[in-house]
């Protein structure tokens, strides 16, 4: 294959992978490993997704390009030769993940998680060296992505159940208003479903839609239908209810219009843009919302005692953490008598569930890892006031408060790879040299 026509089909792939990352088209494997008291788990199911396809691809096309077999073992050669102290770093990160798996309750599953790191891992590595060109497709598909998940969310608060039919294949589960444990929302009196689109749960729509909305806003050129699919977007995050989302679009808002204002005042910039205008309006009802809804006081009760569950295993394996994907095995192991099964689940904090489930040491590692990319955004947006490091630190900041109340950033697909691709483009748009964009 030519270098043009790998250039072109590793644009074909990015494409096809930014425009499927709402969907969950995947295939279960369920070990024995999977049931708790008899009853699947999905946190605990290894599954084979349509985007994992497009990842390996991408993969293999990288080292293809820029890597050679000699290149590769010279390179492992060099590596065993001169152990500097990233090198050192390396090796003791293998170490505690090999003692995180063999260590591990269900060490299958543990194994499982850890090959998606390396999958997410690579990934991101391919985004960072192609950062420029995966992130103007990332911007080109987002809009279309914000527009078909509306039409599938409000269509389902409308029917008040899923869609059914050929939404199945795009990752919609089957429910309805009535399904035991379903999202609803209440507003004047009124019990509504919440919308699902093509995700697992509403919570982890609105943030993964927080983030393409606040990724559109950076546009600096904007066409009608991008206009129109970030109204949809912010009307699908207020539909959704999810609490932490509105929290998060509020001060993103706040933000924006404090950095406004800030800009007249220094004369840098005086015009009413179409982002400041829908900035301004959205906030109101955002507000207006907060005022009107309550905490529902068992969810509130039930996310305490999870955390607690998480602190109480961080104090009983703080060095290794009960494995990576383990949380839900380990909790059902608990002296807690879990009369919620529904509640059976990962931490609602991604720092915590980090901590627990990998240990302290690997915990502590990937957590500064995150806040180093998001501190090295934030100066960067200090230099240059606007551009690609402004908008995926707004991003990245909303992954932070979400992932605070949380766990669907480290847990499911669609956030797993939208997270992954925040991280690789930050880590790129924050180092030397600076990109034109």
């Amino acid at each position: 294959m030519s270098f043009r026509r790998l250039k072109v089909f590793k644009d074909i792939l990015f494409f096809l992978l930014f425009l499927t990352l709402p969907f969950q088209i995947g295939r279960h494997f369920w070990l024995k490993e999977s049931f708790i008291f008899g009853l699947k788990v999905d946190y605990l199911s290894p599954v084979f997704y349509l985007q994992d396809i497009f990842i390996f691809l991408l993969i293999f096309l990288e080292v293809k390009e820029n890597y050679s077999l000699r290149e590769i073992i010279n390179a492992v050669k060099l590596f065993k030769n001169n152990l500097n102290k990233k090198a050192l770093l390396l090796l003791t990160i293998l170490f505690f993940l090999g003692l995180n798996i063999i260590f591990a309750e269900a060490k299958t599953i543990s194994f499982y998680w850890w090959f998606r790191f390396i999958e997410f891992f690579s990934l991101g590595i391919v985004i960072a060296k192609n950062s420029k060109k995966a992130f103007k497709i990332l911007l080109l598909v987002l809009p279309f992505v914000v527009f078909f998940e509306f039409v599938v969310g409000i269509l389902q608060v409308f029917s008040k159940s899923s869609l059914g039919g050929i939404f199945w294949f795009f990752g919609e589960r089957s429910f309805n208003i009535h399904t035991p444990g379903i999202a609803r929302g209440s507003f004047l009196g009124k019990v509504f479903l919440r919308p699902y689109a093509t995700f697992s749960h509403p919570n982890s729509m609105s943030g993964f839609i927080l983030v393409c909305v606040a990724l559109m806003l950076g546009k600096e050129k904007k066409n009608s239908f991008v206009k129109v699919s970030l109204l949809l977007g912010i009307f699908l995050i207020v539909l959704s209810f999810s609490r932490t989302a509105w929290l998060a679009l509020s001060l993103i808002c706040l933000f924006y219009i404090l950095f406004r204002l800030f800009a007249f005042f220094k004369g840098h910039n005086n015009r009413l843009t179409f982002s400041y205008i829908l900035i301004l309006f959205s906030s109101f009802p955002l507000f207006y919302l907060f005022s009107k809804t309550t905490l529902d006081s068992s969810s509130v009760e039930i996310r305490l005692k999870l955390s607690e569950a998480a602190l109480r295993l961080i104090e009983e394996k703080p060095l290794l953490g009960v494995g990576a994907g383990n949380f839900v095995v380990s909790l059902s192991q608990g002296e807690q008598v879990w009369q919620w099964l529904y509640w059976l689940q990962p931490v609602h904090n991604i720092f915590l569930l980090l901590s627990s489930e990998l240990g302290l040491f690997l915990g502590i590692l990937f957590i500064l890892f995150y806040f180093q990319i998001l501190f090295n955004l934030v100066k960067s947006c200090r230099l240059e006031h606007s551009g690609p490091s402004m908008v995926l630190a707004v991003c990245l900041f909303s992954v932070t408060i979400t992932g605070l109340f949380d766990h669907y950033w480290l847990t499911l697909i669609q956030n797993q790879i939208m997270l992954t691709t925040l991280l690789s483009l930050s880590y790129s748009f924050s180092k030397p040299p600076s990109f034109d964009f």
